[in-house]
């Protein structure tokens, strides 16, 4: 059995990546990134910035294609929505509202 950030791999205790502090199945497949690097779920992957074509969510410090829930892309990094958006594309573009209000031209009404 292995201990650290080492996994067995082709029988023998090998150290995953050294941006992982957890690997799964092989080394470069990381579940948990060291401090400081950013992780790519989809890509199982640790960096120190998110690879070309994905943007970050700087809550939990991982990348992704889209931003999730109530963010929009602002220069690469995912950007909260206006409070009352459920989703929108800029700081004053909603295109969907939270349940009570009602969406008319870009903004959330009562």
């Amino acid at each position: 059995i292995c201990s650290g950030n080492k996994i067995s791999y082709n029988n023998k205790c090998t150290a995953c990546d050294m941006t992982c502090s957890i690997c799964q199945g092989l080394p470069s497949n990381c579940s948990v990134c060291i401090s400081g690097n950013v992780y790519t779920e989809d890509l199982h992957r640790c960096s120190l910035n998110c690879p070309s074509g994905y943007i970050l969510y700087s809550p939990n410090n991982t990348c992704h294609t889209t931003c999730p829930g109530a963010h929009y892309n602002l220069s690469n990094v995912c950007t909260p929505c206006p409070p009352d958006c459920l989703s929108c594309v800029s700081s004053n573009t909603c295109t969907s509202c939270i349940s009570s209000l009602f969406l008319y031209n870009g903004l959330c009404y009562s």
